[in-house]
């Protein structure tokens, strides 16, 4: 199954939140995400640009969507 996904530009971390409420930070803790599949919820530390896309739950694969250039 595919899931929203950040990957964090600093520590290069690809994080995913597994269920609603299920708040996750990068290594660095500069990015999280929150909301499993029921909503997505992203941060970060101004001045970062965090990659979004999906990541496969059975692989850990990552997979960028495009817009690298997100305004926070």
């Amino acid at each position: 199954m595919k899931v929203a996904a950040l990957k964090c530009p600093v520590c290069e971390v690809a994080i995913w939140s597994r269920n609603r409420h299920d708040f996750r930070y990068c290594d660095c803790k500069k990015c999280f995400i929150d909301g499993g599949r029921d909503y997505t919820r992203t941060g970060w530390e101004p001045g970062l640009k965090p990659v979004m896309g999906t990541i496969d739950t059975k692989t850990d694969a990552f997979e960028a969507d495009g817009e690298e250039d997100m305004v926070h």
